[in-house]
């Protein structure tokens, strides 16, 4: 497992290139549970990678 620093939702958000509410709605239909707090350590970051599929590499436009 690679370590990744901590993230916001916001951040992640961004990587699955969607707004951070429909980030959250994902993870409240997948019942994930975590923490209020704003930033998410790297377990969790992993966590939500296992849940969601790891986000693709942005392609540069051509």
């Amino acid at each position: 497992m690679a370590q990744h620093a901590p993230k916001t939702r916001a951040q992640l958000a961004h990587e699955y290139g969607v707004c951070r509410k429909t980030f959250y709605n994902w993870l409240k239909k997948l019942d994930a549970e975590l923490p209020k707090r704003r930033n998410l350590f790297p377990a969790e970051v992993e966590r939500i990678y296992a849940l969601l599929g790891r986000p693709e590499k942005k392609r540069r436009k051509e």
